[in-house]
C-alpha cells in the first residue's frame, strides 16, 4: 500500500492544530471585503510552522528564526502589501 503524501501532511498539520500553540500572529483588516487576514508561527513539540488565513501550511522547521522560516514569513507580508521593517521573530 502506497502511503499519500498529502493525506499524511494534512493529519500532520491537523494534530499540530491540535497540540500546538500560536507564538506570533500577524493580522489585518483593511475594511473591505476579501481584506483581512492573518499568517502565524505554531510550535508543536519544538517543531515550527507557518500557517495561513490564505496560503498553504509550511514547515516544519527546527526553529521560528530558521532562514527559511523567515523567508516563508517575509513573503507573506510581501504578497498581503504588509511590510515591517526590523521586525524579526524571537
Amino acid at each position: 500500500m502506497a502511503i499519500d503524501r498529502d493525506k499524511l501532511c494534512d493529519a500532520a498539520i491537523d494534530i499540530m492544530y491540535e497540540q500546538g500553540n500560536s507564538v506570533f500572529c500577524l493580522g489585518w483588516d483593511s475594511n473591505h471585503p476579501g481584506g483581512s487576514g492573518a499568517n502565524y508561527v505554531n510550535e508543536w513539540n519544538g517543531l515550527y510552522f507557518i500557517t495561513s488565513s490564505d496560503y498553504d501550511p509550511e514547515g516544519p522547521f527546527s526553529s521560528p528564526k530558521d532562514r527559511t522560516a523567515e523567508e516563508v514569513t517575509s513573503k507573506c507580508r510581501r504578497a498581503d502589501g504588509i511590510v515591517r521593517r526590523g521586525g524579526t521573530l524571537s
